[in-house]
Order: structure tokens, then C-alpha cells, then sequence
């Protein structure tokens, strides 16, 4: 390719030149281009994108510091755009996956990013949200203000964005295309939280852009959460269970579990109702009870007295939790029906092995289905007030029952379970007057009246 208008600056470190596309068939192009000379790279040219000498000049000074910099940090002088980026991340994350897969259970927490349920979530984030909006962009030229309008455009989505453009809602579910009308969450601005996971998503493919020196450190924009509305915690808090409550649902699947002739479905039963009396008697969290092994469930020590400590992982952190002394009786009952199941269908069982198990030694990922199935028959599905209960509502169960005992400080609960006393305030505690009202009974002279 032949080009004209060409000199030197810099002392021949920039070359700046127009082409000649005559030789090509086309109109000769009056944009100014520049070959810059880096030490120890081949010429690296650049589109200086304008008409105009003394701009040409002033653009192609910046892109040498530029990529002398990024010569400097070893970092890629390739331009990538947003798009080519978080394909390769899904690519990336794809197979690691396969690998998350083909491990053993004792060994899949080395990669437990990398889930299957996880890809699920990224896809259709990255290929529906990000890509759209971002995917043109050079990635390094993406800055907060980008984020910003994206995070604008998409709490607005079902406002005024191509969301309210829409009248219903059409999906795939077992091979035919359902088509549903748009409900009241459809029609307002979406949730903070929705957002946030996919900006969470947004944060990683920066992060793995970095970790591949596309981008230096300072070229990540700084990406922020939206802030929860007042009072979301409160509105929004999953409900719990009372202790009468708690007893009828343990009742409820006791009975199925006695009237159930089926010997499979009446293991599941059994395993229901361990699975509520474990998570009730601990106040873990879902994906904590999800990851616990029997190894994990360890006897402990003080002033004599011997008691169960559960030591589980979430949120990047290990910590340890002291459950009721009953769990440790339903752990036990756990182990005992796997060994008994292991004989029983040629497998082998080992405390590296999680608790909650099926018959054959196959992890479960949920109790979803069988534990709404029990509270539905027990007609505590939905508070009087609507809100729905989910294997989450064990967790406030425990905490509103250990501070309606008076025996334990926010603190200590706090540290037993993991998270802070703000948050047991805001979300957690659920304790009303009428789980306490003995702490409102004290003698006053009202006493001495209308006494016969």
C-alpha cells in the first residue's frame, strides 16, 4: 500500500502519513495514520482518526506514551473491543466448567466459581445485557461514565427502554414455547439486585481482561453497586418460623414420611426432615449446608463438656458455628442411613462426603421442591401477609428463637453465625413482643386494683 503526506517526528520514532488507495480502487483517504517505532516491537500503526494535521500530531504524541507505557507494564498492544473480550471469558469460563465437572466432589471446591449453575448465570447476562450495550467499545476506553448510563438503561429497562415496548413474555419450557403477560415487577424500575449481578458479571470480565494483560489496572473502571432502597432489608427479610410452626412442619413431613409405602420416597421424606431439623438447629445459610461434609461436623471441648462445631466456608470466608446439642443426633442419623445406603447400592461412603446426600451418593443441589410440598400441606407456604417461606426462612428461625431465649447477645450470635449485628438487626432478627411476653410482665400498683 503506497502512502503520501508522510514525514517523521519525535526524530523518526512517529512516522505520520495519509493513504494512497489508488492502487486498491479507492478514493485516497485524507485521515492521518501513524507507524510508531517501539524498542524491541515491529512498527505498530494506528488509525489517528482526523483530517487534521496539528490534531494528527497532538493524537499520535498521546498513543506513543501510550503504548510505551503499555510496552513498559507487558501489556497487549492489540485494541480489543468489549465484545471479543467477554466471549473469551465465556469461552474461559465454559471450560473450566467441563474441569469443574470432571473432578471429584472431595476436589470441586477448587474450582467452585466455575459451576454449572454459574455459567447458567453468566450466559445469558453476557450474550443478552453486556455484549449488546458494551460490545463495540474498546474495552480500554470504557470508563465509569459507561457504566453509569448501563446501569441507568437497565433500571429503566421496563420503564422506558425496550422493556416497555413489550406486552408479554414468551419462553421455552419443556420443548414448547410458553407466553405469559407481563407482571407488576415487569412494569417498574428493575431491582437493585438484579442489576448488581450483572454488574458483579462485569467486574469479572475486567478482571480476567487484566489478568490477561489486555488491560493495565488503571484502565479498570471503577464499578459500583446500586445502593439498596431504605428499608429493603426489613420489607423484603425472609420470613420465619415459629416454634410452633417449626414443630408442625417436622410433624407434617413425619407423618408422610409414616404413611409413605414407597421405600424410596420414604427415605426422601426422612432426609426432608433431617434437612429441616439440621438447618433449623444450626441457622446456616443455604450454600453453606449445600458444601457441609461430615467432616466438617467435629466434636469440640470446653470446661469438660464435649459439643458439635460445624465448620463451613461462604462468602470467601471459614469460620466455625456452635449448633443445638440435637444436631449433633441428626447428623448422626444422616451418616447412619448413607452407610446403610452405600451397602446398599455399592457405594462408598466417607466423611469427605456431603451431608446431604440421596440414596446413591449423589449430592443434593436442592430440597426446593419437597420442602415447599411439606410446608404447603402444612399451610405455612406464605405468611398472612404473602411473603413466601424457603429453606432461607431456617436461618432467621434459628437467629429469632436464640434471641427470644435471652441467652445469647447479638454479639455472640453474630460471631457464632458468621455475620454482623447490623445485619441480624435489619434482615435477620424477626423477634415480635409475642415470642417474649414474659419480658413485659412487672409488678406496679395496678396490681392492688379490681382484685377480689
Amino acid at each position: 500500500m503506497a502512502y503520501r503526506d508522510q514525514y517523521d517526528i519525535r526524530r523518526g520514532k512517529i512516522t505520520l502519513y495519509r493513504r494512497d488507495d489508488k492502487g486498491i480502487g479507492k478514493t485516497p483517504s485524507d485521515i492521518w495514520y501513524a507507524a510508531f517505532k517501539i524498542p524491541g516491537m515491529k512498527r505498530v500503526r494506528r488509525s489517528l482518526k482526523t483530517e487534521y494535521q496539528d490534531e494528527a500530531e497532538g493524537v499520535a504524541e498521546d498513543l506513543y506514551q501510550e503504548l510505551l507505557h503499555r510496552r513498559k507494564k507487558g501489556l497487549s498492544f492489540s485494541t480489543k473491543s468489549f465484545g471479543a473480550i467477554a466471549r473469551d471469558y465465556l469461552k474461559h469460563f465454559r471450560s473450566q466448567t467441563e474441569l469443574h465437572r470432571s473432578l471429584q466432589n472431595d476436589k470441586k471446591h477448587r474450582l467452585r466459581k466455575f459451576s454449572s449453575n454459574a455459567l447458567k448465570t453468566k450466559t445469558p447476562i453476557i450474550e443478552k445485557r453486556l455484549i449488546p450495550f458494551f460490545g463495540d467499545m474498546p474495552i480500554n476506553s470504557i470508563g465509569k461514565h459507561d457504566v453509569e448510563k448501563y446501569k441507568t438503561e437497565r433500571e429503566l429497562y421496563w420503564v422506558n427502554g425496550e422493556g416497555s415496548q413489550i406486552d408479554s413474555i414468551s419462553y421455552i419450557s419443556n420443548n414448547r414455547e410458553v407466553v405469559r403477560p407481563k407482571n407488576s415487577r415487569e412494569k417498574g424500575v428493575l431491582s437493585h439486585n438484579t442489576v448488581n449481578k450483572e454488574l458483579t458479571v462485569l467486574r469479572d470480565i475486567f478482571a480476567y481482561a487484566k489478568d490477561r494483560n489486555v488491560l493495565s489496572g488503571d484502565e479498570v473502571p471503577l464499578i459500583t453497586n446500586i445502593p439498596k432502597p431504605d428499608g429493603y432489608d426489613k420489607e423484603n427479610a425472609t420470613p420465619d418460623l415459629s416454634e410452633e410452626e417449626l414443630k408442625l412442619l417436622l410433624n407434617t413431613i413425619g407423618k408422610k414420611y409414616y404413611f409413605q409405602t414407597n421405600p424410596k420416597h420414604k427415605l426422601a421424606h426422612k432426609r426432608l426432615g433431617l434437612y429441616v431439623a439440621i438447618m433449623a438447629s444450626t441457622g446456616l445459610r443455604v450454600s453453606e449446608a449445600k458444601k457441609l461434609t461430615f467432616k466438617d461436623c467435629r466434636e469440640v471441648t470446653s470446661n469438660k463438656v464435649t459439643y458439635l462445631a460445624v465448620f463451613v466456608s461462604a462468602k470467601g470466608k471459614k469460620r466455625e458455628t456452635i449448633p443445638l446439642r440435637a444436631c449433633k443426633r441428626f447428623i448422626d442419623q444422616m451418616r447412619k442411613d448413607h452407610v446403610r445406603n452405600a451397602k446398599k447400592y455399592g457405594w462408598e461412603f466417607s466423611d469427605d462426603l456431603p451431608v446431604f446426600m440421596d440414596e446413591k451418593g449423589k449430592p443434593i443441589g436442592s430440597f426446593k421442591k419437597g420442602l415447599d410440598a411439606a410446608l404447603d400441606e402444612a399451610g405455612l407456604l406464605y405468611t398472612v401477609d404473602g411473603k413466601k417461606r424457603s429453606a432461607m426462612s431456617f436461618r432467621p428461625t434459628f437467629i429469632t428463637h436464640a434471641l427470644s431465649r435471652g441467652e445469647m447477645s447479638p454479639m455472640q450470635l453474630a460471631v457464632n453465625l458468621g455475620t454482623s449485628i447490623e445485619v441480624i438487626e435489619n434482615h435477620y432478627n424477626q423477634m415480635k413482643s409475642h415470642h417474649i411476653p414474659e419480658k413485659f410482665q412487672f409488678q406496679t400498683t395496678f396490681d392492688k386494683y379490681f382484685s377480689e
